[in-house]
């Protein structure tokens, strides 16, 4: 089986959202905390279940750079710095 650039592109892109969407609860905390988390699991994701369904600027921030890229058929300054300024006035989450 073949997998030709397109597939690998979506499958990057959706690689990047899934692991954001996963790494996202723990953001900023240290390893000890993390750790912590995981010791009763299952109360932690009854918890935090919300955390789980939010991806983060990085995803964001991710989705316009592909934009970019395609929108140029390769790398273009211009249209880069353009996709690059409608991330930072995109809702809900923005640059942070």
């Amino acid at each position: 089986m073949e997998i030709d650039l397109l597939d690998k592109f979506q499958g990057t892109l959706l690689g990047v959202a899934i692991g954001d969407t996963l790494g996202h609860p723990f953001e900023g905390k240290l390893r000890t905390e993390i750790h912590s988390c995981f010791k009763d699991f299952g109360d932690f994701i009854q918890e935090n279940n919300h955390l789980f369904k939010t991806y983060t600027d990085d995803t964001q921030l991710t989705i316009h750079i592909a934009k970019a890229i395609i929108q140029g058929n390769g790398f273009n300054t211009q249209i880069f710095v353009k996709e690059y300024v409608n991330w930072l006035d995109d809702p809900p989450i923005g640059p942070g």
